[in-house]
């Protein structure tokens, strides 16, 4: 990811970024690794890494608000950041973490990569907030995008994201900009192209200051 935005910037098609990477110090694919917490709304039972079965999840709101209440104002204050000008890219549980934002605090952050969302965990749950979410306006700019050989099953994908993003298509949001991009590749191949392409399109229209 830091690479990526090394190039983007080198390019002048975004401008300079400082990259926030919450971690935890331990092996991603660890079954206890807390990102199946902290970055899930819902409990609910899935398969681990060892093939067992385990009760995950449901921590993504006490982790959005160590983000607003803790580490953001953090950064602002060392780095002098713009509170209006953050961004977020997230993948997988990562983008299933994002879509929970986007519609329970979208003013978090400015603008939305959301590449392979789990939409698929407990039963669909994040398409709830379709529903649920009552404001009249959605005032941001999302990227969603997908692998296309993530269309497997039990858990395709591809079709989830399609359905979601038509479901959104039909709320209508007057300030909302978004695009729906299936990307060559899988779950891991297909991300950095996600990167470069969802990057690409929050700050499409951007120019650099001139000398």
């Amino acid at each position: 990811m830091a690479d990526t935005l090394s190039l983007l910037e080198m390019e002048q098609r975004i401008p300079p970024t400082i990259l926030v990477s919450p971690g935890y110090g331990i092996p991603l694919l660890d079954e206890h690794h807390p990102r199946s917490r902290d970055y899930v709304p819902t409990e609910a039972e899935a398969p681990t890494p060892t093939g067992e079965t385990r009760r995950l999840g449901g921590g993504a709101a006490n982790f959005l608000r160590f983000l607003r209440e803790e580490l953001l104002p953090r950064i602002d204050a060392d780095f002098h950041t713009d509170p209006q000008r953050r961004n977020f890219a997230g993948i997988s549980f990562g983008g299933l973490f994002g879509t929970y934002t986007l519609f329970h605090q979208p003013d978090t952050f400015w603008r939305y990569v959301i590449a392979s969302p789990s939409l698929w965990w407990d039963n669909r749950h994040a398409f709830s907030y379709l529903e649920t979410y009552r404001a009249d306006d959605l005032p941001t700019r999302v990227f969603f995008t997908v692998g296309q050989e993530e269309a497997g099953e039990p858990i395709n994908m591809v079709a989830d994201l399609r359905d979601f993003v038509t479901g959104l298509q039909k709320r209508a949001f007057p300030g909302l900009q978004m695009k729906h991009v299936e990307l060559y590749g899988g779950h891991v191949s297909s991300q950095p192209g996600a990167m470069v392409q969802g990057l690409s399109y929050l700050f499409e229209g951007w120019q650099p200051p001139k000398p």
